[in-house]
Order: C-alpha cells, then structure tokens, then sequence
C-alpha cells in the first residue's frame, strides 16, 4: 500500500498534487500541506485544459462514487474493499479541512463534457439530433419521441432531465438501430464496464503495487475518472425506471 510521505523526485509538486488526491494517498496530500503549502493552495483551482479548473476534492467524490458501487465482480471485492478504505481516509481529510461540502452537493459532470463521452449540453444543434441525425427522421421511422428526447438528454447527461423523462415514461431500452445493445441503457451499460476494466482499475492496481507512475497523462486520467463516476451515476438513475 502506498501512503509514504516521500515526494518522488522525478515529478514535479503540483502533478503529485494531483495524483495524491487522483489515488487517495492521504499521506502525501498531508505531507504537501505541511511542506509545500503554495503547491497546497493549488487544490481550490488545479488548471487542466483550456482554461478549465477544478477542485481536487471532488477527485474523491468520483472515487467514492466509483469504489462504493455495489456491482463490482467478486475477484475484485478485495481490491475494491481497499479502495473504499482509502476513500474514507481521503473524505475524512476533507472534512477535517471543512471542505466536505462536496458530499452533499450533485456535480454538474457535463460542465467538463469536453474531458469525457459527453455531447455538449449547451449546443442548439445537438438538443434536437440522434446520432447526427434530427430526431424528427427518427419519428418518421416510427419511433417515439420521448424514448429518443431521452436518449439524447441521456447522451448529454442532464441528470434533471432524464429522470423527467423517466418518470413520464420513456423507454431507455429501445433499440435506435437494428442492431443489439443500441439502446441508451446498455450504451451507458457499455461505457461504465470499459471505464472500469480498462482504464480506471488498471491505473489503482498500478499504483497500489509500484507508487506513482513515470508517466501518465492529467487531463486522460482526469476524464477516466470523471466519466466513469458520471456513467455510474446514469447507469443508476436508469436502472431505477427499469420496467421488470
């Protein structure tokens, strides 16, 4: 387990700034506080791209998000059970520092819809589109057009709206194509199970086994985590409207 109070020497304060909060090292976010507190301050607005910044306790909000669902598979329970370990550390840190606002609060995921598989919520063109296509060609084709609102609503997770939707009817298990799994619910289905097995558990398991990495990419692993928080939060907010 990595929790040491040792500053890599071959990455720079502000990106282990980042990585100690990306992998819950307590120790480390502590030791920085102590010894480096101008690096510190850099938690309330860690830049990332495009003049975007970002709070790195929410960082732990993904991971809890993330490592306190309950689908995980059972060779992985003893990983993820350190993992929740190491989350509890970390929000215990933020609410020591009277920055625990964050677990009470939702979190807008698509403000930083460039960082994941997110359509941009605020472009006109996209809220009246299905795969690049109007919606209203999908109508003619005898879809409903509350299924396909909800599937581009889903696309661009307005959390507010789906569940709207949701509750007036529509359907997320609609097929759009004449194909398996083209419905919005197993899309999202789809993406959370990639996040998890390909990107996001193999990073935790890297650094539980050999520390911090020599090399890595902020804004990717930022996205990672961030989308996969986002499609764990939709994948349950569909799953509750599912018709059994």
């Amino acid at each position: 387990m990595v929790d040491k109070n040792i500053i890599p020497p071959h990455l720079p304060l502000p990106q282990i700034l980042f990585l100690a909060a990306y992998f819950n090292d307590t120790g480390m976010l502590l030791h920085i506080k102590e010894q480096h507190p101008q690096i510190y301050k850099l938690r309330h607005h860690y830049p990332l791209a495009q003049g975007h910044t970002f709070h790195l306790k929410y960082l732990t909000l993904f991971n809890k998000i993330i490592w306190f669902d309950n689908d995980w598979r059972n060779d992985l329970k003893p990983f993820v059970r350190r993992m929740r370990q190491r989350v509890q550390r970390m929000i215990k840190f933020w609410i020591d520092e009277g920055e625990g606002d964050f677990l009470s609060q939702p979190f807008t995921y698509n403000k930083y819809h460039e960082y994941f598989v997110c359509d941009d919520p605020n472009d006109p063109e996209l809220a009246d589109q299905l795969l690049f296509e109007p919606i209203s060609e999908y109508v003619k084709k005898g879809f409903r057009e509350i299924d396909l609102r909800l599937y581009n609503r889903v696309e661009c997770f307005d959390f507010e709206q789906v569940e709207k939707l949701l509750k007036q009817g529509a359907d997320p298990t609609v097929p759009i194509e004449n194909l398996p799994f083209t419905d919005i619910f197993s899309a999202v289905e789809m993406e959370e199970s990639f996040l998890a097995t390909v990107e996001i558990v193999p990073q935790f398991k890297n650094f539980e086994q050999n520390g911090y990495p020599s090399t890595f990419n902020i804004i990717r692993m930022f996205g990672d985590l961030l989308g996969l928080a986002a499609y764990t939060e939709m994948y349950r907010l569909i799953s509750r409207y599912l018709k059994t």
